[in-house]
């Protein structure tokens, strides 16, 4: 809202008319609740984590979720994720994500971080054991593996940033160097199995997705009346008597 105003002030017997624009906008902006923060920070640990997740806005709560969604409010209320209450016991790999809210404030921006619990390995004495690589979430199909009575365009989408998706459509099981580097949704015209895996480094591959797209378009049926000459109706039909009538009358004036 922008609001025009003028003004008078009086400074040693003069008059001073003054004007101005004045933005309601700018001066009175409604402010973005603070990101959330987690402790400990997500990474690679030998044993459950306690986790807990606090805001610098006073007040605010706090949705969460773990298997790599999104949580999302609206108006107030959480409608995916969790409110945060206490802390968030991880136990294996999970990937932690945040949103703050709170009334008279824009909801935060989204904070996520991974977590990967794994139980040391023995070694042998004297050998150093190493930190545990996350391993990376499987991907996902979009729209679901189904059948369907038109060609069908599938995406293929991962909720780990920076990893990269192959797959195959030939039955074969792809990896990091087998199969096609996923770019885009794919076209699926015919029944095929679509196999995808997500792999980075640093982060152990992600279990392999697959699914059957099953292509049923139907054949078209056809006309009425089974084969031969075409139906042309009754308006056909005089239209064929008409010329053999002509051909008739030619044919007697010619003789």
């Amino acid at each position: 809202m922008i609001i025009k105003f003028t003004a008078l002030l009086r400074n040693s017997g003069r008059t001073l008319l003054l004007a101005g624009i004045f933005s309601a906008a700018s001066a009175f902006a409604t402010p973005q609740a603070a990101t959330p923060n987690f402790s400990p920070a997500g990474g690679a640990y030998t044993s459950a984590q306690s986790v807990s997740i606090t805001s610098a806005t006073s007040g605010a709560s706090v949705a969460y979720t773990t298997d790599g969604s999104i949580p999302t409010v609206s108006g107030g209320t959480i409608t995916h994720g969790t409110l945060y209450s206490g802390a968030v016991i991880i136990n294996g790999t999970s990937k932690l994500s945040a949103i703050t809210f709170e009334n008279g404030y824009l909801d935060s921006a989204v904070a996520s971080c991974r977590y990967t619990v794994r139980p040391p390995t023995f070694r042998p004495q004297g050998v150093v054991n190493t930190p545990p690589m996350p391993i990376l979430f499987a991907p996902t199909f979009n729209p679901p593996p189904g059948t369907f009575s038109a060609t069908v365009s599938v995406t293929i989408t991962t909720p780990d940033s920076g990893a990269s998706i192959r797959y195959t459509t030939d039955g074969s099981t792809p990896t990091e160097t087998i199969g096609n580097l996923y770019s885009g949704p794919l076209t699926i015209n015919a029944t095929t199995t679509l196999l995808a895996i997500a792999f980075e480094t640093g982060a152990t591959d992600s279990p392999v997705t697959s699914g059957t797209y099953t292509i049923n378009i139907p054949t078209p049926t056809p006309p009425a009346g089974g084969g031969g000459a075409p139906n042309y109706g009754f308006l056909g039909f005089l239209a064929f008597a008409g010329i053999l009538r002509w051909k008739l009358r030619k044919k007697h004036a010619l003789t």
